[in-house]
């Protein structure tokens, strides 16, 4: 895989159609000239998680998995 950036784009209307606008910044680096095929992965983005609802997904996979993870660090 070559170089690569991840951006988030809202999709703007253009004619029937929508759109993303890359930014130039990120096309002037990777060294991308007008008519250059660019390789896409479109998804839609999820909702963000946040920092609270993060560290209590890993409390608990910290507790449900403690014996194996000492075990792993005892090795």
């Amino acid at each position: 895989m070559g170089m690569m950036f991840t951006t988030v784009q809202k999709a703007i209307k253009i004619g029937t159609s929508r759109g993303v606008i890359l930014p130039a910044k990120e096309l002037k680096r990777l060294g991308v000239a007008e008519n250059d095929e660019l390789e896409l992965v479109v998804r839609k983005k999820t909702a963000a998680v946040t920092n609270e609802e993060l560290m209590a997904t890993a409390e608990g996979i910290m507790t449900k998995y403690r014996k194996a993870f000492k075990n792993l660090a005892e090795r």
